[in-house]
């Protein structure tokens, strides 16, 4: 049963998560700690937590599953989102290649799906993925030489496209946040070897990947040529 499985699939998850969280307070000091480790470590036996790459290759089967519109809604009913969006947040904790691999299922999510858009239009997360974007520059790509770009940077903006395109309401709002323009500059080049950037202290931006640029380039396109475009 496909809603079991994703139901299964989002626990596990959190329960990666979660050993992430608590990994700097595994340390006992004492013979009363460490007895209350050893409980903790047989439950985990019993509960095996999964690793960083079944993390990947169960979220990879989400994004299959999730290919069906309504397996789509009821992921996010279950809480898929938040989920997906807290994750891809976590920059000093959860790694890179899963976060992105977060970002690329909140594409599958959203895309053609209306019901989806609305919920994360109504949960806000236009900025949350702007700074998602933005918060790859702070932890160190901004100091990479050359085309280099996050992989987290690719997915949130494919991410932020899906959310978007063909949703009237939040096409206008995407366009009249300063961040998000800002971030669409970002991912075209526009602000690399300038001192336009405030994101990084005023140094200049490194070229983003062939990757990075196309998705933003279809994104634009995708908003010039809406319906719903208009001259401003």
């Amino acid at each position: 049963n496909e809603g079991d499985r994703l139901k299964t699939i989002l626990n596990q998850c959190v329960a990666y998560l979660d050993s992430i969280k608590d990994d700097d307070k595994k340390e006992p000091v004492d013979g009363e700690s460490a007895a209350a480790q050893e409980n903790q470590n047989e439950e985990e036996n019993s509960n095996p937590i999964p690793s960083e790459e079944e993390v990947k290759e169960l979220l990879q089967e989400v994004q299959d599953i999730i290919g069906q519109i309504d397996f789509a809604k009821s992921f996010a009913a279950i809480g898929g989102i938040p989920f997906l969006i807290g994750c891809a947040s976590r920059t000093n904790t959860v790694p890179q290649s899963v976060r992105a691999a977060c970002l690329a299922v909140l594409g599958t999510l959203c895309q053609n799906n209306p019901s989806v858009q609305y919920t994360m239009l109504e949960q806000g997360n236009i900025p949350k993925l702007i700074n998602i974007f933005f918060a790859e520059y702070v932890n160190g790509v901004s100091n990479l030489n050359g085309d280099r770009s996050s992989p987290v940077q690719v997915r949130a903006v494919q991410a932020m496209s899906c959310f978007i395109r063909n949703h009237d309401v939040a096409e206008k709002i995407f366009c009249m946040n300063q961040e998000g323009k800002k971030m669409i500059n970002c991912a075209l080049g526009i602000y690399s070897q300038t001192q336009e950037s405030t994101q990084t202290n005023g140094l200049p931006l490194p070229a983003p990947s062939t990757s990075l640029r196309s998705k933003a380039l279809f994104f634009l396109q995708a908003l010039l040529t809406s319906d719903s475009s208009d001259q401003e």
